[in-house]
């Protein structure tokens, strides 16, 4: 996917343009935009960060879930909203451990 290619991820990134693979992980939709969101865009507008534009269905609730070679769901996590998120750090280091057993 192209979000894989401008972060040159090294594992694969399942594109789930149906959205039958976001429904199957329990995923929903829901308000996206509560304060601490609006928070959260201001402080990387003050830090000069660059935001990305909204794409396909703002009310999408994400989340981030890890699957290893067989299938099997290592690592969940649902999003209430576009804050709530793991630490890339976090998911780096499971991935390497899987990686590694």
């Amino acid at each position: 996917t192209a979000f894989a290619r401008e972060l040159d991820l090294p594992f694969p990134v399942l594109s789930d343009v149906s959205g039958e693979v976001y429904f199957a992980f329990g995923l929903g939709k829901g308000i996206v935009i509560r304060p601490r969101t609006l928070l959260a865009a201001a402080r990387l507008v003050w830090r000069a960060k660059r935001l990305y534009r909204p794409i396909g269905d703002v009310m999408q609730v994400g989340g981030d879930f890890i699957v290893d070679g067989a299938g099997v769901v290592r690592y969940a996590h649902s999003s209430e909203d576009p804050t709530d998120r793991p630490e890339a750090a976090e998911l780096l280091r499971l991935i390497a451990e899987l990686t590694q057993a």
